[in-house]
């Protein structure tokens, strides 16, 4: 199955719109493009790419990479050539490890006090993904 999609002049616009955001001194260097294909593969719900690289369209997306790298600004970039009705939330992984620890400890408050040798994670703790076609 073939791709519709240019991705090397969409690669183009991601850093012209980049550019336009925050200056010109933004780029993409040869190691980050194959992130960003994949990227693309997952915004343009690309089946032929996504196939080719193992990517569940399905799932939602966790970029991951140093402080001060630029993801943030890689999605905001990705969230301003969005349609409106494509819009997504951009939300800190510190905010997310907050939300999880808060949802254990009042599972484990909720729980009566058993041996603690006996007691285990609750299994909806295990793995936490979402499934975007059943929103």
């Amino acid at each position: 199955m073939e791709t519709p999609y240019n991705y090397a002049r969409l690669l183009g616009m991601v850093v012209h719109r980049g550019r336009q955001l925050y200056g010109p001194a933004f780029h993409i260097t040869e190691e980050d493009s194959p992130v960003l294909r994949r990227l693309l593969c997952w915004f343009l719900q690309d089946q032929a790419v996504a196939a080719g690289e193992g990517i569940c369209l399905r799932k939602g997306i966790l970029l991951a990479g140093p402080i001060g790298c630029g993801k943030s600004a890689l999605m905001r970039v990705f969230q301003s050539l969005c349609d409106k009705a494509v819009q997504f939330a951009i939300r800190p992984c510190t905010t997310i490890e907050l939300e999880f620890a808060q949802k254990v400890t009042m599972s484990y408050s909720a729980m009566p006090i058993a041996p603690f040798t006996a007691m285990a994670a609750p299994a909806r703790y295990a793995l936490m993904t979402w499934d975007l076609k059943a929103t």
